[in-house]
Parts: structure tokens; C-alpha cells; sequence
């Protein structure tokens, strides 16, 4: 590591640390909770608008930028993500870099809060909320979405594993105490979260959530079996889920980009989602 990288910080929230906690301190007041009549879960009232946008560095000289992008960018996943062709591989669209972000159990908060704020979910703004919709509120649809997932997987499919309601209530059981704000009893300081987690998230934080990982990827397209695939995209409601290419198009910014083919001199016209959003300041 050279001397000046060695100055710089490690995440992106502590280049201003002054401007972090004021973003901090306004989250929680940004939380709406549920009344006691309405059947609305927690949700951000304004703050899901935002998006973090970096400052060019473009104009910096070569070595400057590499410096800057070796202390706040996760190297070894953008290697690895690039290389499972999961990630900047359609170069026709904007490339991304993964930040580093704190690998405590609890980064799924931290990943989507920076995306958005800036900052990481350091106070647990955003995981007590989610474990306050599983825990508080009524979770049918979440957890029909949660059984008809389940039952999809291939630890239901290949094995002809079959659960009662006893099983499907500590299954659940098990999702909602997983999202506690309290400390876990395994190595990392929180419960990792699982898929029904982003979900019920995507709908806390009222916009939709993309995966990008080493296991899975979850791009609008992705090159496979010889053709482009289609986003797999899940919404809360059966008549919205009816309704899916009208509610992608109105609720992403969906452009159409041709891209060349996975065989020679071929071109497909695939979705692409413009991450869009007001700056945070």
C-alpha cells in the first residue's frame, strides 16, 4: 500500500464525517410507521428518492484516481464479479464498481442505505425497521411469497420435502429473527439476510433492488444458455405481477440498447435500467 493511499479512508461516508451524521441523524425521522387502522408497513417517506452520486475524478491524472479507487472501491469483488461475467460485462451501458462496505452480517442495510445516502446503516435505522414490518405488522403476502419461493427451490424440488403448518410457522419464525437489530450468536455481529429479506425491503425503501453477487446476478439481461435471459422480477401483489411490463417501465427508466450477440455477427435489442435519482446532499 503506498503512503498516500494510506491517508485515505476506507469507506466513503468517512471522507465527511460531519456531513454523515447529518444524513444520519434525518433518517429516522424519515421512517413512516404503520397506523394502527392502515395496512401500510414501515417506509421511507422521501429519503428513498435519493441516490449517491460519486464526483468525477476523470480530470484527476491516472495515478490519483487509482489511488482514490483502491481506498473506496472493493477490488477483489469487482475482479471476481467482472470475471463470473456478472458484472460490467454489456458495454454499452454505464460501468459500476462495487464500495467497500462493512462485512458485519448486516451489509445488505449498509449496501442499500450507501447506494442511496452515502452513508452505511451504522445506527440500524433501516434493519429495525425491516424486523419491525416481519415482526409488527400483518406479513401475509410476505410470507405466501416466502412458501411459493420456497417451494420452488431445489431443497423442495429434488427431494419432495413436504412441510406442514407447524413447519412452515418455524420456518418463518426463523426469517423474522434473523432480521434482529441484535447481535448474532455466530461470527459475524448480525444474521446475514436472505432473499424474502430484500424483498420485504424493496418495498420498505420503495424502489426496486438489484443483486449483483458472486452466487447469483440479477441484471435486467444476462447472457446465458446462447441468448439473453430476462430479469426475473417479483412484485407483492398477484395483479401487479399481471401487470409487469407496464410496472417495470413506469417505475425503472427502461431504455432499449442494442448489444452485440453471444454467436458471431449477431445483435439483440435488450432492457437496460438507467439507475436515476436526486443527489444527496
Amino acid at each position: 500500500m503506498s503512503q498516500g493511499q494510506s491517508f485515505l479512508p476506507k469507506f466513503l461516508f468517512l471522507s465527511n464525517l460531519l456531513k454523515a451524521v447529518r444524513i444520519r441523524e434525518r433518517v429516522p425521522n424519515d421512517v413512516v410507521k404503520p397506523s394502527a387502522s392502515g395496512g401500510v408497513i414501515h417506509h421511507l417517506r422521501g429519503l428513498h428518492r435519493h441516490t449517491l452520486e460519486m464526483i468525477r475524478i476523470s480530470h484527476f491524472p491516472q495515478a490519483f484516481r487509482e489511488v482514490i479507487q483502491a481506498a473506496i472501491v472493493d477490488r477483489a469483488m469487482q475482479v471476481s464479479l467482472e470475471q463470473e461475467k456478472k458484472l460490467n460485462w454489456c458495454r454499452e451501458v454505464k460501468r459500476l464498481v462495487p464500495l467497500r462496505t462493512n462485512g458485519d452480517g448486516n451489509c445488505l442495510l449498509h449496501a442499500a442505505s450507501q447506494y442511496m445516502l452515502g452513508v452505511q446503516d451504522t445506527d440500524l435505522v433501516l434493519r429495525k425497521a425491516l424486523y419491525s414490518v416481519l415482526k409488527d405488522t400483518d406479513t401475509r403476502n410476505f410470507r405466501m411469497r416466502f412458501q411459493t419461493e420456497l417451494l420452488q427451490s431445489q431443497e423442495f424440488t429434488q427431494t419432495g420435502l413436504c412441510y406442514n403448518t407447524l413447519n412452515w410457522q418455524e420456518e418463518w419464525e426463523k426469517i423474522v429473527e434473523m432480521a434482529s437489530p441484535e447481535s448474532s450468536r455466530g461470527g459475524l455481529q448480525y444474521d446475514s439476510l436472505e432473499d424474502i429479506h430484500i424483498f420485504v425491503l424493496s418495498n420498505i425503501l420503495r424502489r426496486p433492488i438489484v443483486v449483483v453477487a458472486e452466487i447469483r446476478a440479477v441484471p435486467l439481461a444476462y447472457p446465458g444458455r446462447g441468448i439473453f435471459e430476462e430479469l426475473p422480477v417479483h412484485f407483492l401483489m398477484e395483479k401487479e405481477q399481471q401487470q409487469k411490463v407496464k410496472l417495470i417501465k413506469e417505475y425503472l427508466t427502461v431504455i432499449e440498447i442494442p448489444v452485440n450477440g453471444l454467436r458471431y455477427d449477431t445483435t439483440h435489442i435488450i432492457n437496460a435500467a438507467r439507475f436515476v435519482g436526486k443527489k444527496c446532499c
